[in-house]
């Protein structure tokens, strides 16, 4: 890295903003950083130039605080700069600059960085971007509580989606628990009313006060039904059949694992069952633990045996029953379960929400893949 000092001209009767030392990456492509730099800080001046003299110095060193932040994150997900030379992208970059200069709280920093790396995905819808910019606005008139609201229902969605490799009911929800406790150190969710309102003000969310949220466990039944579910009693001629279906299709009857939501069944080891890409098949001629793509002949043998899983609806409301008391089990989706159940009314975000949301999601948990919304 280079250290490049850089000046810029004031122009008459206007401030001087400086932008001070910048160190350059020379690894970007097209934009490097210290160009960036020099387009965020032209950007910045006309911001600052536009407040009272007294209150520039904050104002400058804020927003001069959110370029830092966002070549930090933009160096970790090895973003190029390339948005630096979309107009649309710098529109978005005005709307963060000016909720950065009013922002007294570090995290609201933090949460326009991301949202602006959101901004930075190509192919994104015009609603999706418009929720972006809309959420950048919205910032710093946001109380923590309620962006941890927006993020723990969010969370929870998009959750059944990314984690597909969880083989039992504990490794699920021992993950899920530590992901939502990320998002729950922020602050406690909150239990008066006014969070929903002022959310409903600020369009982050739709209220829908015909209807309640389901329990949390509902939810899940159909979400994770490759885990709530019974699947074939051990020994009954239905386990036979799925062991010949099994071994037919090339899976192999080895793959079935033991139901620990209901003793003496067997499933396969699946998260949802219509998504086979995670399900490990022992590949031929190899003793350990190995895998295999699923092709056709495999799916199909699949489906076959899943169609000869029990469907007893006071079996699967015994599984469901368990489900939920394991969950208790974990204090952060116990809390989280509590405070869904004594919602008067139910809401959906919209995409402001969903943007803030999952601004706060990365930032709690910076290790979580990149989900692209449209």
């Amino acid at each position: 890295m280079d250290e490049i000092k850089q000046a810029q001209k004031a122009g008459d009767g206007s401030n001087l903003i400086q932008a001070g030392t910048v160190a350059v990456n020379n690894t970007f492509v097209g934009i490097t950083e210290q160009r960036a730099r020099e387009i965020f800080s032209d950007e910045m001046a006309q911001r600052a130039n536009c407040l009272a003299v007294e209150a520039q110095d904050i104002a400058t060193k804020r927003m001069l605080d959110l370029f830092s932040d966002l070549m930090a994150r933009v160096k970790k997900c090895e973003k190029d700069l390339s948005s630096f030379s979309d107009p649309g992208f710098l529109q978005n970059l005005r709307v963060a600059q000016e909720s950065a200069a009013v922002s007294e709280r570090k995290e609201d920093i933090e949460t326009l960085s991301e949202l602006l790396i959101d901004r930075m995905n190509g192919n994104i819808s015009g609603c999706r971007k418009t929720g972006i910019r809309r959420a950048m606005e919205v910032v710093p008139e946001l109380e923590e509580c309620e962006l941890v609201v927006l993020a723990v229902m969010f969370f929870s969605i998009i959750y059944t989606c990314l984690d597909m490799s969880a083989i039992n009911v504990e490794q699920y929800l021992s993950a899920l628990d530590g992901k939502l406790a990320s998002i729950l150190s922020i602050c406690k969710l909150p239990y008066d009313t006014r969070y929903l309102q002022h959310l409903s003000i600020l369009d982050c969310v739709e209220i829908n006060h015909a209807s309640s949220f389901r329990k949390l466990e509902d939810y899940y039944a159909e979400e994770i039904d490759g885990i709530i579910c019974a699947g074939v009693a051990k020994g009954s001629p239905e386990h036979q059949t799925v062991m010949k279906i099994l071994d037919e299709c090339d899976v192999g009857y080895n793959v079935l694992v033991a139901n620990d939501l209901l003793p003496g069944y067997d499933r396969l080891p699946l998260v949802q069952l219509n998504y086979f890409s995670n399900l490990t098949i022992p590949a031929p001629d190899i003793q350990h633990v190995a895998s295999m793509a699923i092709n056709k002949k495999n799916e199909e043998g699949l489906r076959k045996a899943i169609s000869l899983y029990e469907r007893d609806d006071v079996l699967l409301k015994k599984v469901k029953d368990l489900f939920a008391r394991k969950m208790d089990k974990y204090d952060s989706i116990r809390q989280f379960r509590y405070w869904l159940a004594r919602q008067d009314y139910k809401f959906e975000l919209t995409p402001i929400g969903e943007a803030l949301a999952y601004a706060i999601i990365r930032r709690c948990i910076p290790d979580m893949p990149t989900f692209i919304l449209n």
